[in-house]
């Protein structure tokens, strides 16, 4: 079931390339990468610190001031469910479009 959840988020709709980041990901993992996500997750206690990134050049090609759109959003999304759920500290890591680190906790 995880390796069918692996395939589907893997889907490169967009077509930016992010499929190849897939291969060499599982290449180091012995299990599907959804399931060690999850299992991860499920060991987390309160009071944990929770490093989540995002912002990620999505078209650098075109632009390097083009930063991903949808991933902060669902970065957002799982800060709050980690907080709210597990009772963790979320710390979110983004790049700018000037590509200078900001830490959001």
């Amino acid at each position: 079931m995880f390796d069918i959840l692996d395939r589907i988020m893997n889907l490169d709709i967009g077509q930016r390339g992010v499929d190849k980041l897939y291969a060499p990901a599982r290449a180091r993992s012995t299990e599907a990468l959804c399931a060690a996500a999850a299992r991860h997750l499920t060991r987390t206690a309160a009071g944990d610190c929770i490093v989540l990134i995002t912002g990620s050049l999505t078209r650098p090609w075109v632009s390097v001031s083009i930063g991903e759109t949808d991933g902060p959003v669902g970065v957002a999304a799982l800060a709050r469910a980690l907080s709210y759920g597990f009772n963790a500290i979320p710390v979110v890591i983004t790049v700018y479009s000037d590509r200078s680190f900001t830490f959001v906790m």
